[in-house]
């Protein structure tokens, strides 16, 4: 095993990808992945990382879960059943031995019998309160007391914990108490049987390899001090997730055989132990101002904002400050980016991806990592004032002072009073600086099907509705773009700009007919999209066809192998952050494009004839205001 030797399933994954949706079978592995590397993290460090919640319904894939786990574990693995008796689960007095023998036997409950294993909590979310508690206050002393009439019984137990949740909605889940001690929180509710098929490839040697060399893994202090921050700006309340955090990094570089944490470990450390705790605190928002389309505008905005401000004292707490930002420009070496970043994005594989590349893309709208083209993204400075948030003024940012006197006047009486004739006693845990949204851009990426005999209608579609949208471009400071697909390939009709008369040049007499490339379109799109991201747009897929690909990427004919291309490359548009909307050009409405569109994560909009106003109307909608 090498590198982060338990970050992919086993072998036979490609074989669940053939007979599965590319979409779903993306989504598979990506789960599978993040709970095989929780399980081993927890399993290396049980002192520090105690627990796993596993939110799955009764089935394959949990079933496949235990399994690998137990088959991970290097200690005993004992199954808790629901609402069991304080003896079975403490230990104490066996009164069949004590009669049989005439003096007192004690025996150890379930817990201490885990003691360097684990513990499956069936049915967590209805466990009374009785068994909760006695499991976190073990989970907290790694002792067992179990009490009898010839006295306590104490036993060591240190173990992981597998806390099954078996709840339907949202609101049944295992008590707080539980939850709070627990790392990492994953769901397997929607993985498909064929993950039973799926091994891990870490085993117990390497679990007891890296517990071994954990000891002798150091952490920079730097590093320390980035996962604080991405835990302040995650809203991560309490010192347990960063502790949590902080214990996964060093358990991540023993697996993969480092003695010291690297930027990669903290990395995925921090999505994986942060992103189970992130919050949404109080909310100290002035009134939404209206649109602003210069920074001249912004600073009388900056006016009005703080008097505003003197107003009646908002809630202490972390900032309710969107999360989702479009993207953060920001250095390798800036962690707490990345894992807010990550979370958003929701990929341990897009984290270490971001890592690699330094462009971090974050997640909002209709899934997981793709944006609203046209979104706002926060700015140490310029920009509309959108709010403010604790923070050191010395690492960026605006000092707001009326709130950050509003959060140091409270405890002026309790702090010693200052010299100098100074009222107010600041400190920098009152320091509050302020939050700025900058306006973006969007790269609208047109992908039309130009083959067969429809092609002239969809590219006539296509045309009207990019002249429509680029007649207000320079307002949003948007880009529009066209990618064509027909006979075996793609090509860039038209490279994005704001140009109308360019694109009309671009645009007239493009050739039609021929075969259908889907695959080779999607992947072009996704080529321009990502150079448009790295200008500091947001892009935004705008495809039009009937979805009935028959040319794979190789160029060869075959309906079953395009379809199967085009889907993978629909799967890898949605995992790059980049939002779609999939209009089905078809005379009736049709299971190819609306597969096509679920790879996508793209809005499906039926369109059998030609309408340009319910095309740019509806790109319009799908982008912020």
């Amino acid at each position: 095993m090498s590198g982060a030797r338990g970050a992919t399933p086993g072998g036979e994954a490609s074989d669940a990808a053939a007979v599965e949706p590319a979409a779903q079978a993306d989504h598979d592995r990506e789960a599978w992945r993040r709970a095989e590397i929780c399980a081993a993290l927890c399993l290396i460090d049980p002192v520090g990382l105690p627990g796993i919640r596993l939110r799955a319904r009764p089935g394959p894939a949990r079933d496949a879960f235990i399994a690998s786990f137990s088959k991970l574990a290097p200690g005993p693995v004992r199954r808790l059943p629901f609402n069991v008796e304080d003896g079975r689960l403490l230990g104490g007095v066996d009164l069949y031995a004590t009669l049989a023998a005439g003096r007192p036997v004690k025996v150890a409950g379930l817990l201490a019998e885990a003691n360097g294993g684990a513990i499956i909590v069936k049915m967590a979310e209805r466990q009374p309160l009785a068994v909760a508690s006695a499991l976190a206050r073990t989970i907290d002393d790694g002792m067992t007391r179990g009490e009898g009439a010839a006295g306590e019984c104490a036993c060591e137990a240190r173990f992981v914990s597998v806390v099954l949740d078996e709840g339907a909605a949202p609101e049944e889940a295992p008590l707080d108490l539980l939850l709070a001690r627990i790392p990492f929180h994953i769901g397997l509710d929607t993985l498909r049987a064929s993950t039973s098929r799926w091994d891990w490839r870490a085993d117990q040697n390497d679990i007891l390899s890296a517990q071994r060399r954990l000891a002798q893994v150091t952490m920079p202090k730097e590093l320390v001090k980035e996962i604080a921050d991405a835990a302040e700006r995650l809203g991560v309340l309490g010192v347990r997730p960063l502790w949590f955090a902080l214990r996964a990094a060093k358990a991540h570089a023993a697996l993969a055989g480092r003695n010291a944490v690297l930027i990669e470990d903290a990395a995925i450390a921090s999505f994986l132990a942060l992103s189970s705790h992130a919050t949404e605190g109080q909310a100290t928002h002035p009134p939404s101002p209206p649109p602003d389309s210069d920074d001249t505008d912004a600073e009388d905005q900056e006016k009005s904002d703080t008097k505003r401000n003197e107003g009646p004292p908002p809630n202490d707490g972390v900032d309710k400050t969107n999360e989702n930002i479009d993207k953060i420009e920001a250095s390798t070496d800036d962690l707490a980016a990345v894992a807010v970043a990550a979370v958003a994005a929701g990929s341990v594989s897009g984290a270490l991806n971001q890592l690699r590349t330094g462009s971090i893309i974050a997640a909002g709208g209709r899934n997981a990592a793709a944006g609203k083209a046209g979104e706002s993204r926060r700015a140490p400075s310029g920009g509309r004032r959108v709010g403010v948030r604790r923070g050191d003024p010395r690492r960026g940012g605006r000092l707001d002072l009326p709130a950050t006197l509003r959060a140091a006047a409270p405890w002026s009486r309790l702090r010693p009073t200052p010299k100098g004739g100074v009222l107010i006693a600041i400190r920098p845990s009152d320091f509050h600086v302020e939050v700025r949204e900058r306006k973006r851009g969007a790269a609208i990426i047109f992908v039309v099907d130009a083959s067969g005999s429809a092609a002239f209608q969809r590219l006539n579609e296509a045309k009207g509705a990019i002249e429509a949208l680029l007649a207000d471009c320079y307002v949003r400071r948007d880009v529009v773009g066209m990618v064509a697909f027909r006979g075996v390939a793609a090509e860039l009709a038209l490279p994005p700009t704001q140009s109308l008369a360019r694109a009309k040049r671009a645009l007239s007499g493009l050739p039609g007919g021929g075969g259908t490339p889907l695959a080779a379109g999607l992947r072009l799109a996704l080529d321009v999209a990502e150079r448009e991201r790295t200008k500091g747009l947001t892009p935004q897929l705008v495809v039009l066809s009937d979805g009935r690909a028959n040319v794979g990427l190789d160029g060869e004919g075959g309906r079953d192998k395009a379809m199967a291309d085009a889907k993978s490359e629909a799967a890898r548009v949605a995992a790059a952050g980049v939002a779609s909307l999939f209009f089905d050009t078809g005379r009736r409405r049709g299971d190819a494009a609306e597969q096509v569109a679920t790879a996508l994560r793209a809005a499906y909009v039926p369109l059998p004839s030609a309408d340009v106003e319910l095309i740019r109307g509806q790109v319009r909608s799908s982008m912020a205001p």
